[in-house]
């Protein structure tokens, strides 16, 4: 009987020790822990730079004949596009646009820009900071079509021809600042490219003579550009 009565003690005794112990750390884990890091959205907007070469696309006006020679233009252009859904962006555009406009008189103008029917080179030369809105539309994979218009600043006019002196010695004339130029004009254009490279037409909408003192026929120039863009 004593040697029960010991092993009970000793048994409570053991139970009084285990529950008498101190938690010190209790974690109870459920579910690994999340990151709530936000899904990645790409910037609607995109920007980059065109570089464009132009030149005379045919359509002669009255008066004046165009010719592909002497008339290649340089575009440099700053493009800013902003996606407006999963296929079309809006496309603005703005830079610098130089454009050479050669020609030859046709039978019924004797007298504009002069009066010399002979000169063996007539051109018009033009500086103008453009302004350009338009939409692209995604066709296929890399191929796309832009469609806009462009207003232009015509801050630089010039008038220049070659012919010879009465020795037969070839000069060439720069007259600046030519009056009959307008000074805003504004384009249409459509563009068909493919990633980095496209075809692009400008058509002149407005006139880019004006009556002068000196010129009270007004003739024009050829309306239609085509040319080839390097850039996005």
């Amino acid at each position: 009987m004593k040697k029960v009565i010991i092993t009970l003690s000793l048994v409570m005794a053991s139970m009084g020790i285990i529950n008498a112990q101190t938690v010190v750390v209790e974690e109870e884990v459920n579910k690994a822990p999340t990151n709530n890091v936000p899904a990645y959205k790409p910037s609607k907007t995109d920007a980059g730079f065109m570089m464009e070469l132009t030149s005379y696309g045919g359509f002669d006006e009255k008066g004046l004949k165009g010719k592909f020679g002497n008339s290649i233009g340089f575009n440099f252009l700053f493009n800013l596009k902003y996606k407006l859904a999963k296929k079309v962006q809006l496309v603005s555009q703005v830079g610098i646009n130089y454009e050479n406009y050669s020609f030859t008189k046709t039978d019924t103008n004797t007298t504009f820009p002069t009066s010399v029917s002979n000169n063996e080179m007539d051109r018009f030369s033009v500086t103008a900071a453009s302004l350009s809105l338009g939409a692209r539309f995604k066709l296929k994979k890399s191929l796309y079509t832009e469609l806009g218009a462009t207003g232009k600043w015509n801050f630089s006019k010039v008038y220049n021809y070659e012919d010879k002196d009465l020795n037969g010695n070839k000069r060439e004339v720069f007259v600046h600042d030519v009056a009959y130029l307008k000074d805003i004009t504004a384009d249409a254009y459509v563009r068909l490219g493919v990633k980095g490279i496209s075809l692009v037409a400008y058509y002149r909408l407005t006139d880019m003579m004006q009556t002068a003192n000196y010129a009270p026929v007004v003739y024009e120039t050829p309306r239609l550009r085509l040319g080839i863009s390097l850039g996005l």
